[in-house]
């Protein structure tokens, strides 16, 4: 599920070998998409988490904090509404994607590979996509993008790369449309950064501005690492905590190494870094869960309380994009990853003309430059609805945060001493069904206080309906959990799991 940063370069670069050799790339800029999986709030230095994440710390500390980044629950939901700008509420892909699923982004929502490839950029796909693999159709390099290397499904083993459990385990590992094997037993961030250069060195040498997406399976489970001696995780406990450690220290060298790429390419200073992780993160009590810790949100992955939906995020970047004085500052305005496309056409200096019609997302640039921390423009967010708004519902509008069905995996973890929390239990309505906060006295949600203002939960509801009712409105796709589709698994395909429609 995806920490992302968004790397944004422009491309008015002349430059000689040695420190600057990028090109002349019109007025266009070069745009990096770069997703962390089920990175929890607490797990990075800056929010006061205790793993080695001394690159990330940095990066954040001399750029832009987004306080109030958001992103979906779980994977697929997020990744949809990054590459399409569209809730995914409006998709059908409110759930995620399970292996053996004919479930996929649908064909007629153009993702952000297509929408930058007919701004003229070439365009890259790095790492894991988790939006559909039943069909070749539904693969990157047939939705907009010029390559692909990673996988298709929602976790990936980091050396063995296969996907599944038990006798359903099968090969997920792609170079563009064909199985990759010859990189079996590689672990895969040494694989994705490697495809990363190639990527960069040949936008230099095309002189065309370039869209990668960066997302590499970390830190989602296996808990699998190379070998380290981060001393930061000395002492870490339990045992599964302190590999998820020392994960997130190959996690940090790995950001440090794509910003190293830029550098060596030429263009850091030209170029700018959204980072965010795709949902809050993973917790021993979710089933295939973590160690992460979101402490002190509530709760994390799979949750639509604050620990599983208010992400990691942060802007950086070189001298020319990101002004001096916005350096440094924290920026509490509401944004959401749908918010990126538009933001991406803001920064890269594209016509807004040009946006899909019917987007969801706003465009957030000029605020989060702003040399003050405005309200931006953005007030309201549906964070999700199903089934008509009646359960793993949620939504913010100002002050007030109202949940309806979400309360999955409701706790706290805390950092060090790692141990549970439980969640208060005072306020408490419909058999804990209904929660409604506000958010801005009470960030950590431990008031509910839905039995105080019905009018706030009738009000936040009848907006809910106003979302349902509309008719871009889709329930979630149907997925596989306890069946799966006809010839879909490894043992039918050869060991992998491919494409079973076509």
């Amino acid at each position: 599920m995806f920490a992302v940063f968004v790397a944004v370069s422009m491309a008015l670069v002349v430059g000689t070998e040695g420190h600057r050799r990028g090109g002349h790339y019109g007025n266009k800029r070069h745009v990096v998409f770069a997703i962390c999986d089920d990175c929890g709030w607490a797990d990075v230095g800056y929010h006061g988490g205790d793993f080695p994440t001394p690159n990330i710390d940095e990066l954040a500390r001399d750029g832009i904090r987004l306080d109030r980044f958001y992103a979906q629950a779980t994977c697929t939901p997020t990744r949809s509404a990054t590459m399409t700008g569209r809730y995914p509420f409006n998709t059908g892909t409110q759930e995620v994607f399970t292996a053996g699923s004919t479930s996929h982004l649908p064909l007629e929502y153009k993702t952000m590979g297509q929408v930058m490839s007919d701004e003229g950029y070439s365009t890259h796909y790095i790492g894991k996509w988790h939006l559909g693999y039943a069909s070749y159709s539904y693969f990157p390099t047939n939705r907009g993008f010029d390559s692909f290397v990673g996988y298709m499904q929602g976790r990936n083993g980091f050396y063995a790369h296969d996907a599944g459990r038990g006798i359903n385990t099968g090969l997920d590992f792609w170079n563009n449309t064909e199985l990759y094997p010859e990189v079996d037993g590689v672990y895969s961030n040494t694989v994705f950064l490697q495809e990363l250069n190639r990527v960069v060195d040949d936008a230099v040498e095309s002189q065309k501005p370039s869209f990668v997406v960066f997302s590499p399976a970390s830190v989602h489970v296996r808990l699998e690492y190379p070998p380290a001696n981060y001393s930061a995780c000395d002492g870490v406990s339990p045992v599964d905590r302190n590999k998820l450690c020392n994960m997130i220290g190959n996690f940090d060298e790995t950001v440090g190494e794509v910003v190293e790429t830029y550098k060596r390419a030429g263009i850091w200073e030209d170029t700018l870094m959204f980072f965010f992780s795709d949902n809050g993160g993973s917790l021993p009590a979710t089933r295939g869960g973590s160690y992460s810790s979101n402490f002190p949100l509530r709760a994390g992955k799979v949750s639509f309380f604050e620990g599983g939906v208010r992400v990691l995020g942060f802007v950086q970047g070189g001298e020319s994009v990101i002004p001096h004085y916005a350096r440094g500052s924290i920026k509490s305005n509401l944004m959401h990853v749908v918010d990126l496309l538009p933001t991406v056409f803001g920064a890269a200096r594209l016509r807004s003309s040009n946006l899909p019609a019917g987007i969801d997302g706003v465009n957030q640039w000029w605020t989060i430059i702003s040399p003050i921390d405005t309200e931006g423009p953005r007030d309201e967010l549906p964070v999700n609805i199903q089934q008509q708004g009646n359960s793993r519902t949620a939504i913010i509008v100002g002050e007030w945060k109202l949940l309806v069905g979400g309360a999955m995996n409701d706790c706290y973890w805390t950092i060090s001493p790692y141990v549970r929390m439980d969640p208060p239990t005072h306020g408490a309505i419909d058999g804990n069904n209904t929660f409604l906060f506000n958010i801005y006295d009470d960030p950590t949600e431990q008031f509910n206080v839905a039995g105080i203002y019905p009018s706030i939960v009738a009000d936040l509801r009848s907006r809910i309906a106003s979302y349902a009712n509309t008719t871009s409105y889709k329930e979630p796709q149907r997925n596989a959990p306890d069946e799966f589709a006809p010839g879909s698994l490894p043992s039918d395909n050869g060991g992998a799991w491919v494409p079973f429609l076509d």
